[in-house]
């Protein structure tokens, strides 16, 4: 289950860093993408679909 965490901050952080550094997003659009995904994580955390 640690490595699911480790390997969910990774995804985030990259898709953050993607957005803002490579594809030129506004940090709020950057933010508000990596909050719906992290939303995303922590319910399929709770119902048991976390690959």
């Amino acid at each position: 289950m640690i490595d699911s965490y480790h390997d969910c901050n990774l995804r985030l952080r990259r898709k953050y860093y993607r957005m803002v550094l490579k594809n030129n997003k506004k940090t709020n659009v950057a933010k508000t993408a990596v909050a719906r995904e992290l939303a995303c994580f922590m319910w399929g955390m709770i119902t048991g679909n976390v690959a």
